[in-house]
């Protein structure tokens, strides 16, 4: 997959000026009780030092601008469902296993604080049975139980709760719903289905980002197209583009692509993940967004 760096316009002009200032303020700062130290600046120095705008090509007088911002998205059917279900051996609408005592209430007199119930691996068979009737591979179903060092990666209740991790093939809307729907008729009494999490993957991530890059290219001067009707102004020359700024470059944000992780190394890739809460709308596919900065010069028509 092609990878970009961030384009900085400007970026070298700005450390150039603060650069000037630091020298002059470092002189005069060691020589408080005598006059001010004159700092003599290189002859080019003199001219105003355009920093990085906003605008970049910067707007004038005489170069006025428009900037957009222009939105790709690509999606693709997924080839795969990793799924994590939290299960809990108690309910957490009616029981508080972490409840703190009244401090204002003698302990003699305060009730005795609740027992988490037990959970173990034995207990969630009837759930595992159930999936596996549901057409998932028992070799592929994973159980940690909260009690573990790493109970799952979204598992947060710890005690008496437990993971149920595992992946289907091709999945779709209705097989993904009826899986949900058969683990959740299995808890039984003693158990109960806190959470459920969904995360999709492709086979292939090929030309998902030059689609991607392509669209916001087209989206941006859409845009740039009806704000300069607009205005009364008509684009001309060449648009400058940078990439939207990005916490980890190649992750779209708020949440990477499977495929903006695939070729991130594990340093980069660390504390990402593509698993959400499951939301039987959402469409069944692997998404990768790209966003664009587009300026686009104008005239007066």
């Amino acid at each position: 997959m092609v990878r970009k760096s961030l384009l900085t316009a400007g970026l070298s002009a700005a450390i150039a000026s603060l650069s000037l200032c630091a020298i002059s303020q470092s002189v005069n700062a060691e020589t408080p009780n005598a006059a001010a130290v004159p700092v003599v600046l290189p002859a080019q120095a003199a001219q105003p030092i355009q920093v990085a705008q906003l605008f970049y090509p910067p707007a004038t007088d005489d170069h006025q601008v428009l900037m957009v911002v222009g939105h790709g998205q690509i999606s693709r059917p997924a080839d795969k469902a990793s799924i994590e279900l939290i299960v809990l051996s108690y309910d957490v609408s009616t029981f508080d296993p972490y409840a703190v005592p009244d401090p204002s209430v003698a302990e003699s007199s305060s009730p005795e604080q609740p027992q988490i119930p037990p959970l173990t691996e034995a207990m969630l068979d009837p759930i595992v049975a159930a999936l596996v009737s549901a057409g998932v591979s028992a070799s592929d179903i994973e159980i940690t139980l909260g009690t573990e060092p790493n109970p799952g990666s979204y598992n947060y209740y710890g005690e008496g709760s437990a993971a149920i991790a595992f992946e289907i093939d091709r999945p779709t809307s209705d097989r993904v719903e009826a899986i949900m729907t058969t683990a959740q008729e299995a808890t039984g009494d003693r158990l109960y289905l806190q959470d459920r999490y969904i995360g999709y993957v492709t086979n292939s991530c090929d030309d998902l980002e030059a689609k991607a890059y392509v669209a916001a290219v087209a989206d941006a001067r859409d845009r740039a197209q009806i704000l300069a009707t607009a205005m009364e102004v008509e684009l001309s020359e060449v648009p400058s583009v940078a990439e939207s700024v990005s916490l980890t470059p190649g992750v779209s944000y708020p949440y990477p692509s499977p495929c903006d992780l695939a070729d991130l190394p594990p340093s980069a890739a660390y504390g990402y993940s593509t698993l959400t809460y499951y939301d039987p709308a959402a469409p069944v596919e692997v998404t990768l967004q790209r966003d664009l900065y587009v300026t686009y010069p104008v005239r007066q028509r």
